[in-house]
């Protein structure tokens, strides 16, 4: 699902829109073209938005995923299993960069890289 998340100033919104989109790559597999299976199944739909963000990482993924975020040399900063389907990572006390996101579930791993402004 493709969504918009915001401030209007006032409070955050979500869009109404949304639209089937999903990207799910095995271990080993990154967007960039190297190998990696496309997971059809939409429980295991995962999303990782804004991207880049300014102060917080919205990750949407299957309940009970390990969820790990780790600088480029590998130290892990913050580290939860999802209890609800959409966890909030606070990243304001986070220096500028680039970061990597890793989600682990039901045997599939999935990195992602997370900018911060």
């Amino acid at each position: 699902n493709v969504r918009s998340r915001y401030n209007n100033g006032v409070a955050n919104v979500v869009s109404g829109y949304s639209n089937a989109v999903s990207r799910n790559l095995a271990a080993g597999g990154n967007k960039d073209g190297e190998t990696g299976a496309i997971v059809e199944n939409a429980a295991n739909i995962i999303q990782v938005y804004p991207n880049p963000t300014n102060d917080v990482l919205f990750v949407q993924a299957p309940q009970g995923s390990q969820l790990e975020l780790l600088d480029l040399n590998g130290k892990r900063i913050a580290q939860r299993r999802t209890k609800a389907t959409e966890e909030v990572f606070d990243l304001r006390e986070l220096a500028q960069g680039v970061y990597i996101l890793q989600i682990s579930s039901e045997g599939v791993l999935h990195r992602e890289r997370v900018v911060k402004n």
